[in-house]
């Protein structure tokens, strides 16, 4: 089995669509309260949770219904410590590992110098803190370097001193992974879409809030496509997903300061046309929101 498409760093990256509801979920030790196949349910608050932290537990294997190309994988709303590592090797119909991502850590020290104080616990190390962490929901994602053909997908998780004392996560996702030809255009956009309502009180104008969970929301021109680009990636993904299809997405695959920021599951908010605007060149424009 041959490696096919090599994933540059400095992209943006879409990972579609999650195959996770067309594998089948097994290994490790999961409690019968929040079973392994929690994990193939949309809804992040339903998850699953392993019996305790010891390695043969926290493991699970991902086993396709065929042979199917993929290039990237994401466990969401998990709770893995700063300590945490997660190793991926993905296998052939023989169970031969065709790629190992090695131990990678849960939440990579991306930290720069210049954004810590020299008491601070995690100097040394640049990790995330535990405020910077609880401000998005959790999300280990990792893109393959090359896009591989394969049958199953092997995840062992190492965490044994997690305070909570097992491992606890909800989707997962599975999929193929996409960067175009030439990289979004400059003008991307990144915000947050806030349902939170507010109610005013008419005799002193006193504001009381219903506070809702604020969702990222992500915008990009992808002005310079060909024609394979823009129709058998870009239209096809707005025909097979729409605005309700799960998407994995990084501006660029390159661990930055932002990273944990600027990688997100999420979905299509709208379909813009596809245009031509003149010989040999197709655009389009991306609209996205976070799952959460």
């Amino acid at each position: 089995m041959g490696l096919t498409v090599a994933l540059a760093q400095h992209k943006l990256t879409l990972a579609w669509p999650n195959l996770i509801d067309r594998c089948t979920l097994s290994g490790g030790s999961y409690t019968a309260a929040r079973p392994l196949a929690h994990a193939q349910v949309r809804e992040l608050q339903e998850r699953s949770r392993t019996s305790d932290a010891a390695t043969d537990s926290t493991q699970l294997l991902v086993t396709l219904d065929q042979r199917r190309t993929l290039g990237g994988f994401g466990i969401a709303a998990h709770n893995l410590s700063v300590d945490a590592t997660v190793r991926i090797r993905v296998r052939d119909d023989s169970d031969t590992t065709v790629l190992d991502s090695g131990h990678l850590p849960a939440w990579p020290g991306i930290l720069l110098p210049d954004q810590l104080e020299w008491e601070d616990d995690n100097y040394w190390f640049g990790q995330l803190t535990a405020e910077m962490r609880a401000e998005y929901t959790p999300l280990f994602a990792w893109f393959f370097g090359p896009v591989v053909p394969a049958y199953s997908v092997l995840v062992e998780i190492t965490d044994t001193a997690n305070a909570d004392g097992y491992i606890e996560f909800g989707r997962l996702f599975l999929g193929n992974a996409w960067q175009p030809g030439i990289n979004m255009s400059y003008d991307s956009q990144w915000g947050h879409d806030d349902a939170t309502t507010v109610e005013e009180t008419v005799d002193a104008g006193a504001e009381f809030f219903d506070e809702a969970p604020r969702r990222r929301t992500f915008a990009c021109g992808l002005d310079y496509l060909d024609a394979n680009d823009a129709f058998n990636q870009l239209f096809r993904m707005q025909r097979v997903q729409g605005i309700s299809g799960e998407i994995l997405i990084a501006d660029q695959l390159a661990a930055t300061p932002q990273s944990h920021m600027k990688t997100m599951l999420a979905r299509l908010t709208q379909l813009d046309p596809v245009s031509h605007p003149y010989h040999d060149n197709w655009r389009n424009t991306l609209a996205a929101r976070e799952i959460l």
